[in-house]
Order: C-alpha cells, then structure tokens, then sequence
C-alpha cells in the first residue's frame, strides 16, 4: 500500500537517456561534418594555400 502512495507522488517516471541519433554514430566512424570537408577540400585543392608549396 505504502508502494503504490511512494509511486503516486513521485510523479511520471524519468525518460532513459537517449543518444544523439546521428552525432554519435559519425564520430565513432572518425567521419568529419560536412563544413570541414568541405573547407579542407577546398585547400587541399589548391583554390587557397596558406603557405607557398615546399620545394
């Protein structure tokens, strides 16, 4: 009886701790966000270098 009075007045139960769905996943692969591929393609291509090719 004392159960359910204690179950009554805690209120709803808590919701279990859900994960980022794609967050996670993504940097568990090591896969980098689309905002820095796209800027490290970009100098990788060539289009902006910071610094003048080695010799």
């Amino acid at each position: 009886m004392l159960v359910l009075l204690a179950a009554a007045c805690a209120g709803p139960p808590e919701r279990p701790l859900q994960a980022v769905p794609e967050a996670v996943p993504e940097a568990r692969r090591g896969a980098v966000p689309a905002r820095l591929a796209a800027r490290r393609n970009l100098v990788r291509g060539g289009a902006y270098r910071a610094y003048p090719p080695a010799p």
